[in-house]
């Protein structure tokens, strides 16, 4: 597909014959995914998204809703339930449905298999041996794949089954023998991707990736592969297929206002503007340089011709932009497939920045490029040692000033050595410089952010994971006068039902319960209830968030005792 890059006969470094090797370069994105996806995986709050998920898992476990899923007791099946089975197969094995680095631990494994994935779709794509490894690692450390890979949604699902698909299809295509094992496992693979999330990772990952391979490479070859593909694809549909069907014949009526209700959230829920993903060559963080300058075609086109065709990865790109731009539903998460073919972009161009340092060879954009790569890096480096002292120590306290001294020093000698490594045009070492500065960064900073005051601002919610602990609810029915936060239903621990104490009767068949309210409810129901129960406050709850102050009541009701 592409020529190979002619080597040199020069000796090669002991690094460069590491790399090289299959087994080595597993190994480094082995360890690269620990630091970006499992390391201080409960640093953060669980948020609004993670608590439905997580709440639907552990409903799964205790109330055995397996097949139709339910959340805080009402049926949940606006998601296909792959990673909420999943997820609560994990909380079984770990034995914690209520830990929420247990609950996460899917999420940080399927993450890594994207990770793997992308490895080997670029070993399809490219006959160089550099650009996968470089590229996976690159698609590793990049901001918005950390960030997903570390939270309990379902998007990380969806897009990682995906590009495993893309793997085995883009295989499957590329071999000259007929691979029908390829295309079943493709077809596994897509079935698995839509029981995530359903056909969001064929709009946003699928479509562009197909226009931009079939409208590059040669395709002569297809009308060969055509039972592989009817196979793919009659496999794919016999797989999607069986839970739907299963939830219409138990609630047809649900599952057809569902279906429309998800449909038109496209057009009306969380709608933006088409320019809100401008924006999206941040999302991957410390790479930004090197894919504004891959955008530039002027200056990369040839330089990635060597190793991927340019023409490819740009429509990749581009086409995802526009496909999650015309959609008027826009969150920031959804750029998540855009990070794919970025991460090949940014990838190529490093690999072009390996060889023509090595080769002494580099243009002045190359040196302009590796400067500017230099001054981002040491920035960040130096910029680290402020954040630990102003965050870490001397407003939340979350460090002793030893230990934030001590990686304070890391930083100012990682910055130092970029910077000399920089000096002498060594491109291979910055990169590698780089990797070993996002590592530190999850490492110190990542539990410093959670849980600081500058993260803490934004949560509307404090954990009320009290309640899991209290013995008198051992056992008891929980009720609430309000509908609660779910965030509130993942602190409890356990589901809540609502009750309207004003107007809805006592519920007997319960006695003892506990209740939840924000008013002092013990007036009303003492002056209801006088001559049949007990009505004991027996805890406050106090929520602070920027918006508002909110105390909640925790009543304890039971049945006097006679006699």
């Amino acid at each position: 597909m592409n020529r190979p890059v002619t080597p040199t006969h020069q000796s090669r470094s002991p690094f460069k014959t590491l790399v090289l090797n299959s087994w080595a370069q597993v190994l480094i994105l082995c360890v690269v995914c620990f630091f970006s996806f499992f390391i201080h995986l409960g640093a953060h709050e669980v948020d609004l998204m993670e608590a439905r998920n997580f709440v639907t898992a552990r409903e799964m476990v205790v109330e055995g809703h397996w097949l139709i899923p339910t959340m805080n007791g009402e049926i949940r099946i606006a998601k296909p339930p792959l990673p909420t089975w999943i997820t609560a197969i994990v909380g079984i094995v770990g034995g914690k449905v209520d830990n929420k680095v247990v609950m996460r631990l899917p999420a940080a494994m399927t993450a890594t298999l994207m990770v793997f994935a992308f490895w080997g779709l670029i070993r399809t794509l490219s006959v160089d041996p550099w650009l996968p490894v470089v590229s996976a690692l690159i698609l590793s450390t990049s901001l918005m794949v950390i960030d997903m890979g570390r939270r309990g949604t379902w998007d990380i699902y969806c897009h990682s089954f995906m590009v495993t698909g893309l793997w085995t299809l883009s295989y499957g295509l590329k071999k000259e023998n007929h691979t029908y094992g390829s295309f079943v496992i493709t077809g596994i693979f897509f079935s698995l991707s839509f029981m995530s999330k359903g056909p969001v990772a064929f709009y946003s990952l699928l479509l562009p990736f197909c226009v931009a391979y079939f409208s590059t490479f040669n395709i002569e070859k297809l009308n060969h592969k055509k039972k592989g593909l009817i196979l793919m694809f009659g496999l794919f549909f016999l797989l999607i297929g069986i839970w739907p069907l299963f939830i219409y014949i138990q609630h047809p009526e649900l599952s057809t206002n569902v279906a429309i209700e998800e449909m038109s959230a496209w057009g009306n829920r969380h709608s933006q503007p088409i320019y809100f993903y401008t924006h999206f060559v941040i999302y991957s963080g410390i790479w930004t340089p090197v894919v504004v300058a891959g955008l530039i075609k002027p200056y990369a086109k040839k330089k990635i011709d060597q190793f991927v065709k340019y023409r490819f990865v740009i429509i990749w790109i581009i086409l995802t932009l526009i496909l999650l731009s015309v959609i008027p539903e826009k969150k920031e998460r959804y750029m998540l497939p855009t990070m794919i073919p970025m991460a090949l972009l940014a990838g190529s161009l490093w690999r072009n920045l390996f060889r023509a340092f090595a080769e002494n060879s580099a243009s002045i954009g190359d040196r302009r490029l590796l400067t500017t790569l230099t001054v981002v890096n040491s920035i960040i480096s130096f910029a680290m040692p402020i954040l630990l002292f102003r965050y870490g120590v001397a407003i939340d306290r979350i460090m002793t000033l030893p230990f934030a001294t001590s990686w304070s020093v890391v930083f100012v000698l990682l910055a130092t050595t970029i910077i000399i490594l920089h000096n002498n045009g060594m491109a291979r070492t910055i990169f590698t410089g780089t990797l070993v500065l996002m590592c530190l960064i999850n490492v110190s900073i990542l539990p410093v952010f959670f849980q600081s005051t500058l993260c803490k601002k934004k949560s509307d919610i404090h954990p009320l994971r009290a309640i899991r602990q209290m013995e008198e609810l051992r056992g008891l029915k929980i009720y609430s006068a309000e509908k609660l936060d779910i965030r509130l239903i993942w602190d409890a621990g356990r589901a809540i039902g609502q009750w309207d104490y004003k107007n809805q009767p006592l519920p007997l068949e319960n006695m003892p319960m506990a209740f939840i309210s924000t008013a002092d409810p013990t007036q009303g129901l003492r002056a209801k209830y006088h001559d049949k129960m007990d009505v004991t406050v027996i805890e406050k709850f106090s929520i602070q968030s920027v918006r508002q102050s909110v105390t909640y009541f925790l009543t304890l009701i039971s049945p006097k005792e006679t006699g």
